[in-house]
This record gives C-alpha cells, sequence and structure tokens, in this order.
C-alpha cells in the first residue's frame, strides 16, 4: 500500500479518477479534456505513483512540496 500524505482534496479526487479510469485510451483522452494546471497536478501525481510502484518511494509527507515544485 502506497501513502501520499499533504494532498488536498481536489488532488485525491484526481487519483480518485486516474484509478477510476480502466482503458489507457480512455485515460489518456481524459488527461486531454484537462486545464494545464490540472494536468500539470495529474503528471506529478503519476510521477508519485510510480516511484512508488517501482519502491523509490513507500511513503512521502512532502507531497506538497513536491506538487510545488512542479505546478
Amino acid at each position: 500500500m502506497v501513502t501520499i500524505d499533504g494532498l488536498t482534496k481536489a488532488q485525491v479526487a484526481l487519483l480518485d479518477k486516474m484509478w477510476a479510469i480502466d482503458e489507457y485510451e480512455a485515460y489518456i483522452a481524459w488527461k486531454n479534456t484537462l486545464p494545464r494546471r490540472t494536468l500539470r497536478q495529474v503528471v506529478v501525481l503519476e510521477e508519485m505513483l510510480f516511484l512508488a510502484e517501482i519502491d523509490e518511494v513507500e511513503h512521502t509527507n512532502d507531497a506538497m512540496e513536491i506538487l510545488r515544485k512542479y505546478i
């Protein structure tokens, strides 16, 4: 289980939406509809999840610091 502390309700909602989309093409289509700022948040969240999945990060308390760098 991956825990990312410090996310806003909106960022948690983005993660929920990301997980709810079953098909890659649908996911890309959804991303293409996002405003630039939201898209940047999604890209950073994707990277955080990717790092967690490859065991680079299991728990991060500084999610907001990471997100602030890129959004």
